[in-house]
């Protein structure tokens, strides 16, 4: 029974000498180990510190190189929009060239001063009508029955004029027709449009006729509107049917990609009075 009061004295001895010690230790040391409890101490604070301080610095730092990106891309992107600004300038005169220039070349050729370069605003290629409106009308000098030709082509011609622009029949269209002619037979005949932009068709041809696949028909001139030696198209087939031959035409223009073209006149007329202006998506043949 007098052994558990010594055991308990000497445990707590030994643990009171270690703390002690340890008391001492701290308590009483050398500049050396002082650096070195202060080091080790002063190093889980600079962690921290550094935990927390490098991230806020480098939002900022982040935040900084995006204004100036922001900025840089703003002025770059004005110099681009400026830039674009100018090819499109150049775009477009360059396209006006090339659509223009071999329609100049030819108006000098024609040597007619009442041609007028228009421009197409709208096109009509449709099963029932095909039809352009041009940029140029009474004001300009535009009459009806006047032609509209494209190169040494023919368009149509004008049937319907306004002040400032008017409507052109096309070749094309299943309303027109012109007097025409093979190149190579000479075989005569009357050119009619089909509502189509691949095909027209040569009628009344004499089945005398010697006419070949791949003759280029042209318009002959007689009559009151279109002159003579404008290109139509190229005969794609020749059969004969009786006292004349059915024969199919592929024309040399694409009319979907016309966007200027000249209107001449065969002969002198008295402009009419300028009509009313209909809306420019619709209008009566």
């Amino acid at each position: 029974m007098q052994k558990k009061p010594v055991r308990g004295f000497l445990v707590g001895g030994l643990v009171g000498g270690a703390c002690l010690l340890l008391l001492v230790r701290f308590i009483v040391l050398s500049p050396g180990d002082l650096e070195n409890f202060s080091a080790n101490l002063v190093y889980p604070l600079l962690r921290l510190q550094h935990a927390l301080v490098e991230p806020v610095e480098t939002f900022f730092e982040k935040r900084k190189s995006y204004a100036e990106l922001s900025l840089e891309l703003g002025r770059v992107k004005a110099e681009r929009d400026e830039l674009v600004s100018e090819l499109a300038q150049v775009l477009i005169l360059l396209d006006f060239h090339d659509q223009t220039d071999e329609l100049v070349s030819f108006k000098k050729r024609y040597e007619d001063p009442s041609a007028q370069l228009a421009q197409v605003l709208v096109k009509q290629l449709s099963d029932h009508d095909h039809y352009f409106f041009v940029d140029k009308g009474t004001n300009h000098g535009i009459a009806a029955a006047m032609v509209a030709v494209y190169k040494q082509c023919l368009v149509g011609k004008v049937v319907a004029v306004y002040p400032t622009y008017s409507k052109v029949q096309l070749v094309t269209d299943a309303q027109c027709s012109v007097a025409a002619c093979c190149a190579r037979s000479r075989a005569e005949g009357i050119h009619e449009g089909s509502n189509s932009v691949e095909a027209t068709t040569l009628r009344y041809v004499s089945h005398l006729a010697k006419v070949k696949q791949g003759d280029i028909v042209f318009s002959s001139g007689e009559g009151l509107i279109f002159p003579r030696g404008f290109a139509l198209g190229s005969v794609s087939s020749c059969v004969k049917n009786g006292l004349y031959y059915d024969i199919n035409i592929k024309p040399l223009l694409d009319m979907q990609t016309i966007r200027y073209c000249y209107l001449i006149q065969k002969g002198a007329e008295k402009s009419p009075e300028p009509e009313a202006h209909p809306p420019l998506t619709s209008a009566s043949n």
